[in-house]
């Protein structure tokens, strides 16, 4: 009885080992090819293809899986440097101070050419992107010149600074002409660069009896710091012989034209106190009353002075008629 079970327990050993061996046999026949699959789990003999999120890069392109290991063993995320912004009107070298590349966690600083301001001083970078976006350069604006003799209120009427793309009215104080009526601001330079306040010459003044050339020797138009020289028509003077101009102003301001009196004639036989009762000089608009020596009669009452002329001219002295 034992010696059957023992030969059923043998035989069954036997069979289990030769089952095994068959297994391990049929399996070595296949040939395992390695999935080419990726995700959370990657097969022994493929790669992990490294991937970070928006604005990173990895340390590693991709790791090689073998028998359960990395190589290298992970990678790291690193956050992506920012490239300069191109803006219009920016620096010569660019439009960040620090160069075209600019790491992550770090700042542009802002520049833009001669007459233009960034509209922003920094940019942040993080991960690739800055913050803000980018910026703009503004064209300057000009400040007002100052200009000797300028207006109470600046040189510019528009105020003490012109926004570029407009232009600069200017404005003199009273007697004062500017040399340019206006200046166009570009990016914080006027074209012209400024102007002068030239003092306004004078405009001779119109006189009654005036020479017929005019009332200035100088002609119609006298420039500032210079002088008229006063004229007047025959038989009459100036009251003043000249006017001093001072920006656009005489002074005095005018003068005027006086008749000339009219000097009594000589006259044969003429009274001993003189031709005329009224004296030697007759002024114009008044006569002349004539007057002989004793003995002798005038020819004419009386002479009309004007303007250093009398009329009639003069008077003769007649011998008076003897009566029987």
């Amino acid at each position: 009885m034992h010696s059957t079970m023992r030969f059923r327990l043998h035989s069954f050993i036997i069979f289990f080992e030769l089952q095994q061996w068959q297994l391990f046999s049929d399996v070595s026949r296949i040939r395992v090819q390695p999935q080419q699959f990726q995700g959370s789990s990657i097969n022994s003999g493929s790669l992990c293809t490294a991937q970070c999120a928006s604005g990173y890069t990895p340390s590693s392109s991709s790791l090689s899986c073998s028998t359960g290991t990395f190589s290298p063993s992970s990678f790291t995320c690193q956050p992506n440097p920012c490239a300069a912004p191109a803006v219009t009107n920016q620096d010569g070298s660019g439009a960040c101070s620090q160069g075209s590349s600019i790491s992550s966690g770090a700042s542009c600083t802002a520049q833009c050419a001669s007459g233009y301001t960034p509209s922003s001083s920094s940019l942040s970078c993080s991960a690739g992107a800055f913050s803000p976006s980018t910026f703009t350069c503004q064209p300057n604006p000009c400040a007002a010149p100052t200009v000797t003799n300028q207006d109470g209120s600046g040189a510019c009427s528009q105020g003490s600074s012109v926004g570029s793309g407009a232009s600069c009215t200017a404005q003199c104080a009273s007697g004062y002409t500017p040399s340019s009526s206006s200046l166009s601001c570009s990016a914080g330079t006027f074209s012209p660069k400024t102007f002068t306040c030239q003092p306004n010459p004078c405009t001779a003044p119109t006189v009654t009896n005036q020479d017929g050339s005019g009332a200035c020797s100088q002609g119609s138009s006298i420039s500032s710091g210079a002088l008229c020289t006063t004229q007047c028509a025959s038989g009459y003077t100036p009251s003043l012989s000249s006017l001093s101009c001072s920006t656009g102003t005489f002074s005095p301001s005018t003068f005027a034209c006086q008749p000339n009196p009219c000097s009594a004639p000589t006259v044969t036989n003429q009274d001993g106190s003189g031709a005329c009762s009224q004296g030697s000089s007759i002024n114009s608009g008044e006569s002349c009353t004539a007057q002989c020596a004793s003995g002798y009669t005038p020819s004419f009452s009386s002479l009309i002075c004007s303007a250093g002329s009398f009329s009639p001219s003069t008077f003769t002295c007649h011998p008076n008629l003897c009566f029987a």
